[in-house]
């Protein structure tokens, strides 16, 4: 098959047999990922599916693929360039001990938080153990800031486009100090109502505090940390709209989140939340989501086909 046609026929099949954003079906692709035009190599012969048009795939999208393809996690993958000593990973235990503490929601689950040694951190991949010594993974950099620059970008805006900042930050540190920061940013930049329930006043957001806090989490721990874009916090006159870099996983969908399914990108840093009670069990998020913010007329939470996720939440009239 010469090159044009052996192009040409892939494109078919990508687009009449595999309507999914990166061209392929999972019940029916095999796991011997990226798939490529031989002639073309890996490098120049990869091509995806993306907002309904076929297109190279770049170097990003291709390492995607790899993990996928091979069941391995960029989480927990060596984060090269970094080291960590004994005193980090016990600054780090504790970190995590107090998150798990504050974020309990009884005092029952206060209770029944456990201390995290460095024995767990290895078998949720935040650390690699080599010949007796412990080496960071890349969930280890995310989670304490240490490198791979990842910051939450947050802004408000005068109208519904992007053209006028009325405010802006950037946070960087700690994954779950960015969670905290860009909560309470949006939280300061949205209207706040009272009613009157019983016999006590009691303030109301305009948009639940449970889902924007949902909102935010889920952004960062399923965000493809292989892109080197940001998760950003945007606030417009007529909605809350959070952007998180990376594609759907194979095999997940809109329909399927809504039901609980989850698909794990980040398996170190699930796990890493989960201790922490930044999530109760995975699949949960989507669901809370709808759940919490049902009584906003419009309510809607989107992926789009492109390099990165949009989740809307609409601010009332």
């Amino acid at each position: 098959m010469g090159r044009n046609n052996e192009r040409r026929w892939l494109y078919g099949w990508l687009y009449y047999k595999h309507q999914h954003p990166y061209g392929f079906r999972p019940e029916s692709a095999g796991r011997q990922r990226p798939y490529y035009i031989k002639s073309l190599g890996r490098d120049g012969g990869v091509y995806v599916r993306v907002a309904g048009t076929t297109r190279l795939a770049d170097e990003y999208m291709i390492k995607e693929l790899m993990f996928e393809g091979s069941n391995r996690h960029f989480d927990q993958t060596l984060c090269t360039g970094l080291s960590v000593t004994d005193e980090e990973i016990d600054a780090l235990c504790r970190a995590m001990k107090e998150q798990a503490v504050k974020n309990a929601h009884n005092e029952e689950q206060r209770a029944a938080v456990k201390e995290v040694g460095r024995q767990q951190l290895r078998s949720w991949g935040v650390l690699i153990e080599r010949d007796g010594k412990d080496y960071p993974s890349n969930a280890y950099g995310i989670l304490t800031g240490a490198t791979l620059h990842v910051a939450t970008q947050c802004g408000v805006f005068k109208g519904s486009t992007k053209e006028v900042f009325v405010d802006r930050r950037e946070y960087t540190g700690p994954i779950w100090e960015q969670i905290e920061e860009a909560f309470q940013f949006v939280l300061r930049n949205i209207h706040l109502g009272a009613a009157i329930v019983g016999i006590y006043r009691q303030d109301i957001y305009e948009i639940p505090p449970e889902a924007i806090r949902e909102l935010i989490i889920n952004a960062a721990v399923h965000r493809s940390y292989l892109d080197h874009g940001n998760i950003q916090v945007a606030v417009y006159d007529n909605r809350l709209e959070i952007t998180s870099p990376g594609k759907l996983p194979m095999g997940q969908t809109l329909e399927r989140m809504k039901e609980g399914y989850s698909q794990i990108r980040n398996e170190a840093l699930a796990y890493a939340f989960s201790y922490m009670n930044l999530i109760e069990h995975w699949g949960s998020g989507i669901p809370k989501i709808i759940g919490k913010s049902s009584r906003i007329a419009g309510t809607r939470i989107y992926w789009r086909r492109g390099r990165s996720a949009y989740q809307y939440l609409p601010r009332p009239d």
